[in-house]
């Protein structure tokens, strides 16, 4: 069937690729979650994925311009969850675990291995990124001052809290830092809060104004914190910044590797921190090889 030039370029393509023929070009969007047409250009062996379709039929359409539409029902590809959610719906006997999820942030293109918790219901699935090695943030509070006013020699612990899995918002795929589900705290605190959220460190024991009026280098037992996200499939997205926060505050040392699977810093204050300027967004280094790690699962 013939028809007159469709200016394709008023929908936006979730994919475009080479492709020598429209069969290849339909069958890779077979694989793709939420692939619902093609559109194939014989002139120049591209095949373009699309999100939505121009035409109204299913059918393959050859234009006068050689374009091909092929477009596809909802039964006939194979449909990803994007959250646990929909894990649960799609598998109402699904429990606790590791699944592949495709989330609506990477346009239901890109997987990322997320631990579903809570999975007694769609109402109550959440997401979790399982981390595969130490993640600890310690904090400083007035109660390791010694004698109230000089900087930390105390025999007190300062308080250590580590993740060994981290919640996430899978629509945005920000950290929530303050869930402490899967976290262990240890050591003295005299805050309310004894837990120490994820990706922050604080100090409040003056050592910053010491540290500078006395030159005392022996103090630096400092604050600190290790973000080590290395085989969990996730990254930081390389627009979150770590800054100084609070008053008299001072990052000794941070480290941050160039992939930004590991974040490190060393903060001095009173009080003050180490902390995100903003909400810590992740981003998938999915690897094929990855794959059998998780459960695959498809709806349809």
């Amino acid at each position: 069937m013939k028809r007159s030039y469709v200016d394709f370029t008023s929908t936006e393509p979730v994919e475009e690729v080479q492709s020598d023929f429209v069969t290849s070009c339909s069958n890779l969007c077979l694989t793709r979650p939420f692939c619902v047409a093609v559109i194939f250009t014989k002139s120049t062996s591209r095949c373009r994925l699309q999100q939505m379709s121009t035409a109204g039929i299913i059918t393959m359409i050859e234009t006068d311009s050689q374009f091909y539409e092929v477009q596809f029902e909802r039964s006939d590809r194979k449909i990803y969850p994007a959250t646990c959610s929909e894990v649960k719906k799609c598998s109402p006997t699904a429990s606790d675990g590791e699944f592949w999820l495709y989330p609506s942030k990477f346009n239901r293109q890109i997987p990322v291995k997320s631990y579903c918790h809570n999975m007694f219901s769609p109402e109550t699935a959440e997401e979790f990124i399982t981390l595969q090695n130490t993640n600890y943030f310690i904090r400083k509070d007035f109660c390791h001052l010694y004698n109230d006013q000089w900087c930390s020699r105390s025999s007190e612990p300062l308080r250590r809290t580590e993740f060994s899995k981290v919640k996430i918002s899978i629509t945005t795929m920000g950290v929530v830092q303050d869930d402490f589900t899967f976290a262990t705290s240890t050591g003295v605190s005299n805050l309310p809060d004894h837990n120490v959220p994820f990706g922050t460190t604080n100090d409040c024991t003056a050592e910053a104004w010491w540290y500078k009026k006395y030159a005392l280098h022996w103090c630096s037992i400092a604050a600190k914190l290790q973000i080590d996200l290395r085989e969990s499939g996730v990254v930081v997205a390389n627009s979150v910044p770590w800054v100084a926060s609070g008053w008299a505050t001072e990052i000794l040392n941070f480290d941050r590797s160039a992939d930004s699977s590991q974040i490190y810093c060393l903060v001095i204050g009173w009080c003050g921190g180490c902390v995100p300027n903003g909400t810590i967004y992740l981003e998938s280094v999915y690897e094929p090889a990855s794959v059998n790690s998780a459960e695959v699962l498809t709806c349809q």
